[in-house]
């Protein structure tokens, strides 16, 4: 398993990556947080770690040869657990997960968020969430 956490000043990002072989491996992994809110996260899974076909990103597939996009977003609200003092997250073999909330820490007075923002913005995370995926497998 590896986490990496970053702070955008407005939202705190977490990814997680099962990169553990053994195929029966599913858990959940605490993130302790002084942060109290939802935290949202998508899913990136694969049948297995070697696999280049079958792969989901938030709910959406590709099929192989060309960009034809299948599926539904999808999108898992986690609620902070008052007595773990952290997120729960729930995670499988071969999967990754991006998470995110709002940095309340580093809020700034004006700043108005949304997931994302749009589908632009989605799309372009999106593509550097694969790259790098793909640099740390």
């Amino acid at each position: 398993m590896k986490a990496f956490g970053f702070s955008t000043g407005e939202l705190f990002k977490l990814v997680l990556l099962n990169k553990d072989t053994n195929t029966t491996l599913n858990g959940t992994v605490l993130v302790k947080s002084q942060l109290t809110g939802v935290m949202k996260c998508i899913y990136m899974e694969a049948p297995s770690l070697s696999a280049k076909d079958g792969i989901t990103i938030a709910g959406y597939n590709y099929i192989g040869g060309n960009a034809t996009v299948n599926g539904t977003f999808v999108q898992k609200k986690i609620q902070y657990n008052h007595a773990a003092e952290g997120y729960q997250i729930p995670i499988k073999y071969a999967q990754a997960v991006l998470c995110e909330t709002e940095d309340s820490a580093f809020k700034w007075p004006s700043a108005t968020t949304k997931l994302f923002g749009s589908k632009l913005l989605f799309s372009l995370f999106l593509s550097c969430f694969v790259i790098f995926l793909t640099i740390s497998f």
